[in-house]
């Protein structure tokens, strides 16, 4: 069985944005991660390596392209979809956006 996660954060404070979008397989024991997508976005030029946008597609992590910083949340989960095969029979809408419904 498999789980998927998908967090988003904004700072107020320092104005960084943060998806992280995760796949893990359920085992008996604990989750073990099989695709991670980390895009985080910030005013000024991240400069830990460690801290730049990346994927994880089982223990390997490969560096994000530098136009990830400029994605939007449709953006991440077109990618993520795209690099999972994954299918939202109903698509997650932006974690900021709130619609009163009647």
């Amino acid at each position: 069985m498999m789980q998927v996660k998908l967090y988003f954060r904004r700072s107020q404070k320092t104005g960084i944005v943060r998806y992280v979008f995760s796949i893990f397989k359920r085992t008996p024991y604990s989750l073990e991660r099989v695709y991670q997508l980390d895009v985080r976005q910030c005013k000024k030029k991240i400069k830990n390596l460690h801290d730049r946008s990346h994927e994880h597609i089982g223990n390997l992590k490969l560096q994000g392209a530098d136009d990830w910083a400029h994605w939007e949340f449709k953006d991440v989960l077109a990618y993520f979809s795209s690099a999972t095969n994954l299918t939202f029979s109903v698509g997650p809408v932006h974690p900021e956006h709130f619609e009163l419904r009647s």
